[in-house]
């Protein structure tokens, strides 16, 4: 089966390592998806997805053995897998499908390599609609282009929490959210006491929350969020202000 589906849109949200995307989600059955990605060197557009074969679809780490850029899954999804129509672009994980259902059964792994900062990389979608083999693939999704490495992670202020007023016995959410080279790691800590967040996520952004009671003086004050990504680190400072001590 060689039909074409609606290509993936130009990518929402840049880092120097990451594309985030949002997939095409099948209306109808499937089996599983491949996320293909290509890098795209001088502007050279690449052949229709629809004429690559699947053996023409390599692993990220044959990839790296190439002296020309081929495309490579990137990810793949099983029906079952697909909670969001988010797909980031060089998150660093590790996917795997299983082909059969015995002892004999055959599974493939693949990487989704970090990005290389300013470069330019488009995706398509490999749709497997049963287990026979059967697949149609979507268009290429117009060219995106990473960011420059800034040299440390970014807080993202916009969405980060910044000082606020409370009182005693109120309940505290504080947020940081941030980007930068994957793997990004948060540490939050009160006067160099540590303070766990109830979460963390990686999608649509990457952030860590806390909650805090603010049960008596000593909870107002200064609290700062550690942001590590894979080089260095950046803090964010949040300062909880007692209400009764605020002159407004």
């Amino acid at each position: 089966m060689n039909l074409a589906a609606e290509a993936v849109e130009k990518s929402t949200t840049a880092t120097s390592s990451t594309l985030r995307f949002s997939l095409k989600i099948p209306s109808g059955r499937f089996n599983h998806i491949y996320v293909v990605a290509l890098k795209i060197i001088k502007g050279k557009q690449p052949k229709s997805p629809g004429s690559y074969r699947n053996n023409e679809l390599v692993t990220y780490s044959e990839v790296e053995k190439s002296t020309e850029p081929r495309p490579y899954v990137a990810s793949v999804f099983s029906a079952s897998d697909l909670e969001s129509d988010i797909f980031v672009l060089g998150d660093g994980k590790n996917t795997t499908y299983s082909k059969g259902r015995n002892l004999r059964s055959l599974t493939s792994e693949f990487y989704n390599a970090p990005l290389e900062g300013g470069s330019t990389y488009s995706i398509f979608q490999r749709v497997f609609v049963d287990d026979k083999g059967d697949y149609y693939s979507t268009e290429w999704s117009p060219a995106s282009r990473t960011n420059y490495y800034q040299g440390h992670p970014e807080v993202l202020t916009n969405i980060s929490s910044v000082d606020v007023m409370a009182k005693i016995g109120n309940h505290v959410n504080l947020l940081c959210a941030a980007e930068g080279e994957p793997p990004i790691s948060f540490r939050w800590e009160k006067a160099k006491s540590p303070i766990k967040s109830i979460l963390e996520t990686d999608k649509p952004y990457h952030s860590s929350l806390v909650v805090l009671k603010m049960r008596d003086l000593s909870s107002f004050g200064e609290y700062t969020c550690h942001v590590r990504d894979r080089f260095s680190t950046v803090s964010h400072t949040i300062q909880i202000w007692n209400i009764v001590n605020v002159k407004l």
